[in-house]
């Protein structure tokens, strides 16, 4: 893909159709990977009742 749009990388690609000022500077702080079934069990913990 990088070929066929004439990037040297990735990162290349980035920096040049992103402009500076609206990208994120440091790592997002995603946390630890849960499994599907963490998913479900948290996701259940959090519901509202209505």
């Amino acid at each position: 893909m990088l070929e066929t749009i004439e990037a040297e990388s990735l990162d290349a690609f980035v920096d040049a159709i992103v402009p500076a000022d609206i990208r994120q500077t440091r790592p997002l702080a995603w946390g630890k990977a849960l499994s599907e079934r963490g998913v479900l069990d948290w996701r259940r913990s959090h519901e509202r009742v209505l």
